[in-house]
């Protein structure tokens, strides 16, 4: 009982909150959903029947932010009146345009872009000692991408897509080295969490006009 009543203040605090504060981490949005989740799994239910077997939270680790440009001391911009809950929603798929503008440029369908990296991103995971690396969480993300085999792995789900209709990506990421390492970077930040973009997520977003 004392943790469902911690679990609750913490999901009202992070609701009231995030109404005002833009956290700028979208790491805090997912584990703010597993909380709600979690909480509303086992609300109302005895002790013996919590069953939380079907709930994983994987490799969930607080790490130093960087402060943003022009924010003193460390302090987080207010969003100022009017905020609304969904504002870190917002900033996290505008995050994740930046990121696959970086592999691909910004012209092109950014739906596309995102089905492109969920497939390299199955690719890779399906890969075991790749997918061990990753998921292992003595390892830094550092030290799994300077190893290669992730690199190596994302240039083969490349070559392999040439021949779909992901294939004019496909080319224009092999056509560009540089395309490689964000391409890496993001494939890596989705595996590490358990995750895949959301495909009807970011259409809601572009559908609004960002």
């Amino acid at each position: 009982m004392t943790f469902r009543k911690k679990l609750s203040k913490y999901c009202s605090a992070y609701t009231f909150l995030s109404q005002a504060l833009d956290f700028g981490d979208p790491d805090l949005e997912v584990f703010y959903s597993f909380a709600k989740l979690l909480g509303h799994r086992i609300a109302g239910t005895s002790l013996d029947d919590v069953d939380v077997r079907g709930l994983v939270l994987r490799d969930f680790r607080i790490s130093a932010q960087k402060v943003p440009e022009g924010v003193e001391g460390g302090e987080l911009m207010p969003m100022g009146a009017g905020g609304s809950g969904t504002a870190p929603k917002r900033d996290t798929m505008a995050r994740i345009v930046e990121r696959l503008n970086r592999t691909w440029g910004d012209e092109g369908d950014p739906l596309v872009k995102a089905r492109a990296v969920n497939a390299v991103s199955d690719a890779v995971a399906a890969d075991p000692v790749t997918n061990t690396q990753i998921t292992n969480t003595s390892n830094t993300k550092e030290a799994v991408l300077a190893d290669g085999r992730l690199r190596n792995i994302v240039i083969r789900a490349l070559m392999s897509m040439m021949s779909n209709e992901l294939g004019d990506l496909a080319e224009q990421a092999l056509d560009d080295p540089q395309a490689i390492e964000p391409l890496a970077d993001q494939v890596y930040d989705l595996i590490s969490q358990g995750k895949r973009y959301d495909i009807a997520e970011l259409a809601s977003y572009l559908s609004r006009g960002k």
